[in-house]
């Protein structure tokens, strides 16, 4: 899928992972250093995404059955989060491998300039998830959605994110894996499932 450009990281919601909150703002420095590392992560940044849409063949015992797949969402927040719909989206983002080693030499050669830019990154992977989400939104007539929902989220097991790179063919199409521990690679990826009504 074809992604729009951004051109602006979410300031706001980056510097709320970085533990400023009630109002607290970090000093002209500080705000120097996200400029100047917002930069750089935008530069780096190769956003991809891959979706599919399923039906919902079935609900019960707290699993949702989706077809011609074997991903099986388990799980009562999913379950309710689902009831209304009889589809749903699995979509898988990433910001790409060149983000985690901006990340990597960052944290090398200062560590404020990598904790920075870790953030910037988490914010700028939630952007690509909502314009994404918007677009897909868009292209279903703007059917009525639910809000995305992630493994590890609620009851929704973390495992699940082999179940859901496999459905999507993701390491094939946008060459996103997950290890043995279930962090995904690239890191600043995501992979979230949202119903259709």
């Amino acid at each position: 899928m074809e992604l729009n450009r951004i051109e602006s990281i979410n300031k706001r919601e980056a510097f709320r992972y970085m533990g400023f909150k009630n109002n607290k703002s970090p000093d002209k420095h500080f705000l120097a250093l996200t400029d100047e590392c917002e930069k750089m992560v935008l530069d780096s940044a190769r956003p991809k995404l891959i979706y599919k849409i399923f039906d919902i063949t079935s609900r019960c015992d707290d699993k949702v059955t989706l077809k011609d797949t074997k991903l099986v969402l388990v799980g009562k927040n999913i379950t309710e989060l689902l009831k209304e719909s009889e589809r749903c989206c699995v979509f898988a983002a990433t910001l790409g491998v060149t983000v985690d080693a901006l990340i990597r030499r960052l944290e090398i050669s200062d560590i404020t300039l990598g904790f920075i830019a870790d953030n910037l990154a988490s914010a700028l992977i939630e952007q690509v998830c909502d314009n994404a989400q918007d677009t897909i939104k868009k292209s279903l007539d703007n059917a009525l959605i639910t809000p995305r929902f992630s493994c590890g989220y609620g009851d929704l097991p973390l495992s699940l994110q082999v179940d859901f790179l496999s459905a999507l063919d993701a390491q094939n199409k946008i060459g996103l894996t997950v290890t043995d521990t279930m962090i995904m690679a690239p890191r600043k990826s995501v992979t979230a499932v949202f119903g259709i009504r």
